[in-house]
């Protein structure tokens, strides 16, 4: 089950799944909290680590809340261009209290680059909050 796309840098735990081997989930996944689990599985946990010289190209969602005016998915790609990061999907939908709500699914190769484009993010004015889509 790859439910929370866990990324080099992530803190991760491993679980044991019948028939497909080690099911590695971000330390933080909500299938993965004690409240979650049976007692069964909860057995089932072992120690994962990522290697040293982990890196693949990974696809992470991010998703912001922001003012819904002209520009305002123009600056986020901006910023997000700017750090040489490639954008490989957009969403976008305004709310009835006139903000928007988008997600930018963008190639990360590690957790630093993930809180690195966060924080950029949060700098543009009208930025309420962003956020990684969890994917559960």
């Amino acid at each position: 089950m790859r439910c929370c796309n866990p990324v080099p840098g992530d803190k991760i735990v491993g679980v044991i799944v019948k028939g497909i081997g080690v099911s590695v989930h971000r330390a933080d996944c909500r299938n993965m909290q004690p409240s979650a689990l049976s007692e069964e599985d909860k057995e089932k946990f072992i120690e994962v680590k990522w290697k040293d010289d982990a890196k693949s190209i990974n696809i992470e969602t991010l998703k912001i809340d922001a003012d819904n005016r002209p520009g305002m998915m123009m600056a986020v790609s901006g910023a997000i261009s700017e750090m040489k990061i490639n954008c490989m999907t957009v969403t976008a939908k305004p709310t009835k209290r006139g903000y928007s709500t988008m997600t930018f699914g963008i190639e990360i190769t590690d957790a630093g680059t993930v809180t690195k484009a966060i924080n950029k993010i949060k700098t543009i004015p009208g930025v309420l909050s962003v956020s990684r889509l969890k994917n559960i």
